[in-house]
């Protein structure tokens, strides 16, 4: 069992000043009144690249579809398979090194993006995720579903505004 089911807590507590702050938060936190939240266990993508042949893998072996090699046709039956499952996000994705990110919304074209997903709460294709950017000086973040392999070693805490 977790530790999360033991009497004893783990250590969660964190200064905020030891925080990552997603680059939404740097340009809006001057602006503000150092009003913020902080989340732990996540990990952090900061550029889009193609996924690692581990993680088309990965997602291949989930949809049952060996025979998928591509990142097209992989994120095609992705995305179609997550649409049977409920989801009502964009079409359009964000590759990312250990798998793929769908927002929930479209995202704006020609912005930085950063995906923070969860390390903790687990799905067997992934976990959630949320999507932080500057749009027109404004932070805005978008959740979304991060299919791929979670690597819990390498999670922060991590200040959004």
């Amino acid at each position: 069992m977790s530790d999360y089911f033991n009497d004893e807590k783990p250590n969660t507590s964190i200064n905020p000043r030891e925080a990552i702050t997603c680059a939404a938060a740097q340009q809006t936190l001057p602006q503000l009144c150092q009003l913020y939240i902080v989340i732990d266990f996540l990990n952090r993508y900061r550029t889009r690249r193609p996924p690692s042949d581990e993680a088309k893998h990965y997602i291949a072996k989930w949809l049952h579809r060996e025979d998928l090699h591509e990142e097209r046709e992989l994120t095609e039956q992705l995305y179609n398979t997550l649409v049977r499952m409920g989801f009502k996000g964009s079409t359009e994705y964000i590759p990312l090194r250990d798998g793929v990110y769908f927002p929930q919304t479209e995202l704006a074209s020609g912005v930085q993006i950063e995906v923070f997903v969860s390390t903790c709460i687990r799905w067997t294709l992934g976990a959630p995720g949320i999507a932080c950017f500057v749009d027109d000086g404004v932070g805005t973040y978008t959740p979304g579903v991060f299919v791929g392999i979670v690597d819990e070693t390498a999670s922060h805490s991590v200040q959004l505004v």
